[in-house]
């Protein structure tokens, strides 16, 4: 599914499962599924942007932590050596942009 960023979700394949803060618990708590992974634009962690305030460090954009809900692992495994996963799934593709194999080449 080609989103209207430019990015390609899979959700019959992966899905995010987003991670949000909880003060009463202090502590990080399961919520919603979405189908990419979060953005700092998206998703950003109000709660370490806060920690980052009161510490008087430098604050680093941050998503939301999230962990992946993986519903096919043959094609997750496939579509991860092919590099989807890491270049047209986070960001827009090129024009002329494929995801490539990023398996060593044999040696010979």
């Amino acid at each position: 599914m080609r989103r209207a960023d430019g990015r390609v979700a899979y959700p019959e394949v992966v899905r995010y499962r987003l991670y949000r803060w909880n003060a009463a618990e202090e502590a990080y708590r399961a919520a919603e599924l979405v189908d990419l992974p979060p953005t700092v634009e998206s998703h950003p962690d109000e709660h370490m942007r806060e920690r980052a305030r009161a510490s008087r460090r430098p604050f680093l954009p941050v998503t939301l932590p999230y962990v992946a809900d993986v519903r096919d692992l043959v094609l997750y495994e496939r579509l991860k050596a092919r590099g989807a996963l890491e270049h047209g799934h986070r960001v827009a593709m090129d024009d002329g942009g494929e995801p490539i194999d990023k398996h060593a080449a044999p040696r010979g």
